[in-house]
């Protein structure tokens, strides 16, 4: 399994729960998904406007980046792994953070680049463009910073973790992993 699939796996296995159902929306190649099935013990399904899949996991067609066809509450948890910073409208990065509290039962989990410093931001945005043109994934590059992150999910109750990815960037900048607890409002 590559190096960089088993990081981020390792970093969200634990907040998600043996047998969980779990929904992972823009799941790219779907290798992330397939090793926290593998760790966590979890049922993946995968979804994604293009059918990047290379895994025989199950696939479930997008109607657009706001709209999933299945009903409420289908999965115990979905995931929102490095792919808000690819849509290009703010307003539809929050249309899919609201489309998948819809359908999580529980957690809705999102990891993002959270570049801190602006040098670190032109870092991520190198490191993006050279990743992501090649496979012709959009890069409009509307990183947000941990701060702005939460100011979104304002209202729920949202665990972070913050580090330096190893793989691909060489520790260059961070990510954060935000998870949503569904029904855990602050007090």
């Amino acid at each position: 399994m590559r190096l960089r699939e088993t990081e981020i796996a390792e970093k969200l296995a634990g907040f998600l729960k043996p047998g969980w159902t779990v929904l992972d929306i823009g799941a790219g190649k779907g290798l992330v998904s397939l090793r926290l099935k593998e760790m966590a013990k979890i049922s993946p399904t995968l979804t994604d406007i293009k059918k990047y899949n290379q895994t025989d996991l199950p696939w479930l067609e997008m109607e657009s980046i706001t709209k999933i066809p299945v009903p409420d509450n289908s999965f115990d948890a979905v995931i929102i792994l490095f792919v808000l910073h690819h849509i290009k409208n703010r307003s539809d990065q929050e249309a899919m953070i609201k489309e998948a509290l819809r359908i999580a039962k529980c957690r809705v989990i999102i990891a993002e680049d959270t570049a801190g410093s602006s040098i670190e931001r032109i870092t991520n945005s190198i490191w993006d463009l050279l990743l992501n043109l090649p496979f012709g994934i959009p890069t409009p590059l509307t990183f947000r910073s941990k701060e702005e992150w939460l100011k979104v999910l304002d209202g729920y109750k949202v665990d972070t973790i913050t580090y330096r990815p190893v793989w691909p960037v060489m520790k260059t900048y961070t990510h954060t992993i935000f998870s949503v607890e569904k029904n855990a409002l602050h007090s």
